[in-house]
C-alpha cells in the first residue's frame, strides 16, 4: 500500500540529508530577499535589519542574515564565531564577500581600515593624570593609548623589584 509508494518514490528521489534541506532552502530565502547592486557585487538584505545588520528566522532560528548565507553556502566549514564582511557593508549577503573570523581578527581588520577608534582615544591624560602633550603616549596594539611616563614608571618598579629578589 501506502508504505510500498513510499519505497518506490524514495528510490526515484533520494532524500537529501535534513541539514541539506535546511541549506538549500536558506540559500533560497536569502537569494529572495537580496537585491544585487551594480559595480559593488553587494547583495543586500531587503528584510528585517537591526544596527544595519540583516535578521532572519528560519527553521525557529533567529540569526544574522550575513551569517546565514556564509554557512548555506559553505556547508562543509566549521561554525565560525563570526562572519565578517571585506566590502564592510553591514547589509550585504554576498557569500564571496564573507569570510570566517574571529574577535582578535575582527578588531585588526577594523583598526587597519580605520574604521574604529578606541573608547579613549580622545582623552587628553592618563588615568594618573599625566598629561599625553606634555610626557607622550604609544599606540598599543588594540588601539588604546598607553602613557610614556607611566609605563616608564612601572619598568623601573619591575627592574627594582627583579633587583631586589636577586640580592
Amino acid at each position: 500500500g501506502a508504505e510500498q509508494r513510499a519505497q518506490e518514490a524514495s528510490k526515484d528521489h533520494p532524500q537529501q540529508p535534513p541539514i541539506e534541506v535546511f541549506m538549500n532552502a536558506l540559500a533560497a530565502l536569502i537569494e529572495r530577499n537580496s537585491a544585487p547592486i551594480p559595480f559593488s557585487g553587494c547583495w543586500i538584505w531587503l528584510g528585517a535589519t537591526h544596527n544595519g545588520y540583516g535578521h532572519l528566522t528560519h527553521g525557529g532560528k533567529h540569526m544574522f542574515a550575513h551569517r546565514a548565507s556564509f554557512m548555506a553556502n559553505n556547508p562543509s566549514a566549521p561554525t565560525p564565531k563570526l562572519v565578517c564582511h571585506h566590502c564592510d557593508v553591514r547589509e550585504c549577503v554576498n557569500p564571496e564577500h564573507l569570510y570566517a573570523g574571529d574577535y582578535i581578527s575582527n578588531r585588526a581588520d577594523m583598526l587597519n581600515r580605520n574604521r574604529w577608534v578606541h573608547p579613549y582615544a580622545s582623552r587628553t591624560e592618563c588615568f594618573a593624570g599625566h598629561s599625553y602633550e606634555v610626557v607622550g603616549f604609544a599606540i598599543a596594539r588594540d588601539g588604546s593609548r598607553v602613557c610614556r611616563e607611566c609605563q616608564r614608571n612601572h619598568k623601573r618598579a619591575q627592574r627594582a623589584a627583579k633587583k631586589g629578589a636577586t640580592q
